[in-house]
Order: C-alpha cells, then structure tokens, then sequence
C-alpha cells in the first residue's frame, strides 16, 4: 500500500488562492474583491482577468476544479481535478512535445501516492506506483559540484546485463553504521586490486568447495621487463595470539625449493603407521641438551627387519664415526654383538672388559 502523505504548508489550496483580504460573497465573487473582466464562458470554463483591493491580480481559465491561473508575480500555476461526473482517468495533466526544456533555480516534487490504486498487467495485479518514470534509451543524471542522494526503505537496482559502480577516489559500503549485513550471492566473484585488507573484530570464515588453491603471482618489473619468483619480502605470513589446529583427513605434501624450518618450545611429533626421514645430503641432529631415545621394537607385519634399532652407516668409501667428548655407556640386557670385515679397535687410556 502508497504511504499518503500531507500537502506541504506552503503549497496553495484550492484553484485560486484566496486574497489577503478576503472573500467576497461566494454566489458573487469567490475569489477576487477588485474588479473583474470576463473574457468568456463556454461548456463550464471562465476566461477573465481580476484584480484583488490589495494589489494583486490574474488571469485565469477555471472550471471549478481545473484552472490555469497566471498571478501578479507572473507565476503560472497548473491545477487537475475531477469531481463525480468524470470519468476514469480524469484530473489529469498530459504534455506532448518533440523537446522539453526546464530551466529553473530550484525544483521541487511532491507525489501524494494513489492509495490502494491497483493495476492489472499480464503478470498479474499489483499496487500502481505513485512516481513511475519510463524512458525508451539512455538516462543521463549529472550533480555538478554536489552529490546525488536516494533515500527509501528499500533501494532495488535491476539490470538486464551489468551493474557498474564508479568513484574517483573511493566506494564505501555502509550497512547500518558498522553493525548491519552485506551478502553477495553469484556464480563467480573477482577482485583485482593491488592491496585487500580485513579487519574483523569478530570472527573469519570460510566454508570452501573441494578445491582452494592459492597462487602467489610472480613480480614484473615494468622497466626492466624482468619476472622473479623469489623477490625480496615475498611472503605469506599467518601471525596468531592464540593456538592453530589443521585437521586433514588426507594427505599433506610441502615442496619448499630452499630451507624449510621449524622453531618451536617444544616439537611434538606423533605417527600411527611409522616414520621415515629421506636425506639426499648432510644430516644433522643437534642438541645442547640432553638426547634420549627408546626404542621399543615391537616387529609389525610390515617390519622390514626384527632389530629394535637398526643403525646403517657409511658406505664404500670413507670413515663413519662419532666423536664424544664425554662418557659413552652402552647397556644391554641382551646381547651385544659387534662384527667387522675389517679391524676392530679399541683406543683408550684405560680398556676395562669384564
């Protein structure tokens, strides 16, 4: 339903206002208390000129409720009306022209709204629009030095094809001071920008589909013409207060082309089905504090061997051995078996062998 709205205070009432010194009798003169020139009358329409005892005058065309009515500032006022014996459609104003031109300091419009008015198309019956404006090409609205503003309690741009928002300088989306609901529904959005930034007091989310795939672009240099990967501040950094947990049911593969490293308090590493470690170069384990390691050796059908630490150095060609600069105890309570295709040695101040 058209939301009715009050006539302004200062819009005149009635087809002719009436004088500031009032009325005569309404059977004599209803609406001047000067003189009065009738030009004619002809089926219910009055032609003529007044003037009014306090200095202002017309000219009119008037049937009672339509007038066109021309006042002592030269302003020409244009009034509709219909009383019971018109018909449908009656009271209203039609201009038909090749071109039309309004050329004023301000313009003002005020719609009324029709109420209940409906309208039957071939999609069926609607509320008939109070403001409707119909236009067979381009639409050209142009603020110079000033700003363009809509206002509504529901704003609906539909287009056939594109949607286009331009600013010089910048576009902001404002939903209710911060606190309101921005949705885009589409089958494919894109950003290009040179930098996007959130900043969220609340919280992040992403509910993705089979594939997410990130790609850090390569640097161009626009003078040079020259593209390189490994830039200086190529990064992609993930700072956090609190904890990080990743869950994947799959499989999880890191390619690094240089170092990979890791800095924690404390590493923790846990395997259900075992661990292997492949080095194609320099191995290093290296510790200030202190090193254990226990090695259960509980064989699996998949065990490759029934030793509970199985230790392969060297090869070839070439000496493989550990320096210590401290105390080195060997306890079994098995069976310690050492065996050499070549010499077995053993350097030492004191040599103990129970």
């Amino acid at each position: 339903m058209s939301q009715q709205h009050n006539q302004p205070t200062s819009a005149r009432q009635g087809a002719i206002s009436s004088p500031t010194d009032g009325r005569q009798d309404d059977n004599n003169a209803p609406f001047y208390t000067g003189d009065f020139k009738l030009i004619g009358r002809h089926e219910g329409w009055t032609v003529a000129a007044y003037s009014n005892i306090d200095g202002s005058h017309g000219f009119l065309i008037n049937d009672g409720s339509s007038c066109i009515w021309i006042d002592e500032t030269k302003t020409i006022h244009i009034q509709t009306g219909a009383d019971g014996n018109d018909g449908v459609g009656s009271g209203g104003l039609t201009i038909a022209c090749e071109d039309e031109i309004h050329k004023t300091k301000t313009f003002n419009l005020e719609v009324e709204g029709n109420g209940d008015e409906e309208k039957t198309t071939t999609e069926g019956t609607s509320n008939k629009p109070p403001y409707s404006i119909v236009v067979y090409g381009d639409i050209s609205m142009v603020s110079k030095g000033g700003d363009i503003k809509l206002a509504a309690d529901n704003i609906l741009l539909n287009a056939k094809e594109q949607v286009k928002i331009k600013s010089g300088a910048q576009t902001i989306i404002n939903a209710a001071d911060g606190g309101g609901k921005v949705d885009i529904v589409a089958g494919e959005v894109t950003t290009n920008a040179s930098t996007v930034k959130y900043d969220l007091t609340g919280a992040f989310y992403v509910d993705g589909p089979e594939e997410i795939t990130f790609n850090q672009k390569f640097k161009v240099n626009l003078a040079s013409g020259e593209v390189n990967v490994n830039t200086l501040g190529a990064v992609v950094a993930t700072n956090t207060l609190g904890g990080k947990s990743d869950i994947i049911t799959g499989t999880e593969k890191h390619t690094v082309v240089g170092n990979l490293q890791i800095e924690s308090n404390k590493l923790l590493s846990t395997t259900l089905f075992g661990d292997a470690k492949l080095s194609l170069g320099p191995f290093v384990d290296y510790t200030i504090g202190q090193y254990e390691g226990k090695f259960v050796g509980i064989p699996t059908a998949n065990s490759r061997s029934t030793n509970a630490y199985e230790l392969l150095t060297g090869g070839t060609i070439g000496t493989s051995y550990r320096l210590a600069t401290m105390d080195t105890n060997i306890l079994s309570l098995g069976t310690i078996t050492g065996t050499t295709v070549g010499v077995t040695d053993f350097i030492g101040v004191v040599i103990l062998l129970n």
